[in-house]
């Protein structure tokens, strides 16, 4: 059981605005260059995922004491995970997001490297940039309206035809 409150802890419900921005980002960007779907858009999709997943974990470390008062989600605050396990967990979903987006290119390890910074400061203190009405929205665009659409084009490098998503 406990595997399941590890998946319903990452959140998986919120993971679909992740994938939804991806997919249709990858519908055009393959109609334009003329590519079809690949196993390896499946990989950065999941890459995506535990990028996100980890970006979860850490909220939840980090918002610990205001989920307990609003009775929010409970898995550390009804023990069913510890705050060691969640932050164990975030690790191993923001370095496999990282060490995935690493068989790839320096443009996509770079996209990657920057969404993790982003799930980081995004909840952790002293930034703690949802915290802030301008820096918590400038926090989400960037990384779901840029970031996310932009990791559709691993094969982007300065001589190809990846620039045709731009």
């Amino acid at each position: 059981m406990k595997i399941l409150d590890y998946i319903y802890a990452a959140r998986p419900l919120l993971h679909l605005p992740v994938w939804s921005i991806y997919l249709v980002s990858l519908h055009f960007h393959h109609e334009l260059s003329g590519k079809s779907f690949s196993i390896d858009d499946i990989i950065i999709l999941i890459g995506l995922s535990l990028a996100a997943s980890g970006a979860y974990f850490i909220n939840q470390i980090y918002d610990y004491k205001s989920d307990l008062l609003n009775k929010k989600l409970g898995f550390l605050q009804q023990n069913r995970l510890t705050i060691p396990q969640m932050m164990t967990a975030y690790m191993i979903t923001a370095i496999g997001s990282i060490f995935i987006s690493s068989f790839y290119t320096i443009f996509l390890l770079f996209i990657f490297l920057q969404l993790f910074v982003f799930g980081y400061i995004y909840s952790a203190p002293p930034l703690r940039l949802k915290d802030r009405p301008i820096t918590g929205l400038l926090a989400n665009a960037y990384c779901f309206g840029f970031l996310i659409p932009l990791s559709v084009m691993p094969e982007m490098t300065t001589n190809n035809t990846g620039r045709l998503g731009w």
